[in-house]
């Protein structure tokens, strides 16, 4: 007698692949070329075309009051009422810090006879890189919120004011 192998596997059968009619009901569904593919999407994409003019007018100064007002029930203008929001605000800031900067270096400091002319070219220099700043951030927003993105702005775009 000879001694069998007992090392040998053994492999179930595989199952039947399901009906024709089974496979074609759990496939996705195609969708033309464009178009979303589900209804959130399609909802994103009509508040995106409905609300871009409001969320445009966020970047343009105070005019951020108007989507704010006018565009409240939108998770896209919203977004970018928030941006344009924490833009005005750095702007406001930055030009109140400037004036009281100004005032204590001597009322208006580029008229005083006292100040040197060193420190008022600094100055003009550096209000004019800040202010180039945020004419960059405010077109950038607009591109965005033109382009139906929710995108963030550099530096500011990580605080948020208004509720989404």
């Amino acid at each position: 007698m000879t001694e069998q192998d007992s090392s040998y596997e053994v492999t179930p059968p595989t199952p039947p692949p399901p009906p024709p009619a089974v496979l074609a009901a759990n496939a996705p569904k195609a969708s033309p070329a464009g178009a979303p593919d589900t209804d959130t999407e399609q909802d994103d994409m009509l508040d995106v075309e409905e609300n871009r003019p409001f969320a445009m007018l966020a970047y343009i100064g105070p005019f951020v009051i108007v989507p704010l007002l006018a565009a409240k029930q939108s998770p896209f203008a919203r977004h970018h009422t928030n941006q344009g929001f924490v833009l005005f605000i750095a702007e406001a800031v930055v030009w109140g810090l400037g004036n009281i900067i100004n005032i204590i270096m001597g009322g208006t400091m580029f008229f005083s006879p006292n100040s040197p002319h060193g420190i008022v070219y600094l100055w003009l220099f550096l209000g004019t890189v800040v202010y180039a700043g945020f004419v960059v951030l405010s077109l950038l927003g607009l591109l965005h919120a033109y382009s139906g993105t929710r995108d963030r702005l550099p530096v500011l775009g990580n605080y948020q004011i208004v509720k989404r």
